[in-house]
């Protein structure tokens, strides 16, 4: 009987499309490169700015230090291919935690991925297109070849994308954050450390804060370029209470996030902790059972151990399980995994 059971186990159970089923690994490794480059960038953005701020209220400034300023400036390029990277690693998330799918993770990464790439054009249209667009506008004002509507009109969208750029900042982290905490509970296995990862909060409280010093920065500018009062404008404290935000938020945010990167970076390494713990190697072996830690499926395997005479119950529904003799496992048709 027990033999019988056993093959009906082995052509019943569960096995993995290596072709169609993404593993952690590679989501790992991308995302892990993501949070490198995000993590640098932000190092860069911090020193730089202090370096340009010291000088300025020194007025030290030298012909040398320009390299500085464009490095800063360069900088911006950074993220937005850091960006570019996270949102690729979320959007791999196509494989099947353990054995079970689970389709509200695949959901949120779908999110979080579009959620990232979708921040990182339009940042890219407000940082260096648009921008260049305005620049060009304004020198052709003065040769006739352009008018200032032109010119107002890419130096409002800019500003425009700003404000929306910042909110997208901040609904990618949410999901990051969401898909991460969906992750662990999934998988019953904490991937940093025993309480929900600080870091990642950290992560998106800093893309709001981001998103508000956005909006006062870029609000009052998009309300004068729609046709407010400049003189109004002028006149109260509006513009230093812009300018003051905008200090404190090239220190503080890049601050925060070189805090949050750290735990970003942690938490994308930890992907490959549920498998791992479990003595194997690949999400393949952890699967299909195939392979332990110092093994692989294509090496020999160890002597197959005896069957128990009575296979224990599934832990899940409480229901006799059969021994798989090939993964030397035992295996619930009930649950449809293994014990």
């Amino acid at each position: 009987m027990m033999e019988t059971g056993t093959s009906e186990a082995a052509e019943q159970s569960p096995q993995i499309d290596k072709g169609n089923e993404m593993r952690p690994e590679l989501m790992s490794k991308v995302l892990t490169g993501g949070s490198v480059v995000l993590l640098i960038q932000n190092i860069i953005v911090l020193v730089t700015f202090l370096f340009i701020m010291i000088k300025a209220m020194g007025e030290t400034f030298e012909a040398s230090d320009a390299k500085i300023v464009e490095i800063f400036f360069i900088s911006f390029y950074i993220d937005i291919i850091a960006f570019i990277l996270l949102g690729v690693g979320f959007l791999l998330c196509k494989f099947r935690v353990g054995i079970t799918p689970s389709p509200n993770l695949e959901k949120t990464a779908l999110m979080a991925g579009i959620f990232t790439i979708a921040w990182a054009l339009v940042a890219a249209l407000w940082r260096h297109i648009l921008p260049r667009l305005a620049a060009d506008s304004a020198i052709n004002l003065f040769v006739g070849d352009a008018t200032v509507d032109e010119f107002l009109l890419y130096v409002r969208l800019t500003v425009l994308l700003a404000v929306i750029g910042a909110v997208l900042f901040a609904i990618a982290f949410f999901f990051i954050k969401k898909f991460f905490n969906e992750y662990e509970m999934d998988n019953q296995v904490n991937l940093v450390q025993p309480k929900k990862n600080p870091a990642l909060n950290t992560l998106f409280q800093g893309a709001v804060m981001n998103m508000v010093f956005n909006l006062i920065i870029f609000g009052p500018l998009l309300a004068v370029l729609g046709g407010s009062d400049w003189e109004g404008f002028a006149d109260d404290d509006t513009g230093a209470i812009m300018a003051l935000t905008f200090l404190i938020k090239m220190i503080a945010i890049p601050l925060i996030m070189i805090i949050g990167c750290i735990g970003l970076l942690r938490t994308s390494q930890g992907l490959v902790k549920p498998f791992q713990e479990g003595g194997y190697q690949t999400f393949l072996e952890y699967s299909t059972g195939a392979g332990a830690a110092g093994t692989s499926a294509t090496k020999p395997s160890k002597p197959a151990e005896k069957t128990p005479a009575q296979p224990p119950n599934c832990a899940s529904c409480g229901k006799p399980t059969d021994y798989i003799e090939q993964y030397s496992r035992h295996y619930c048709h009930q649950c449809k995994k293994y014990a």
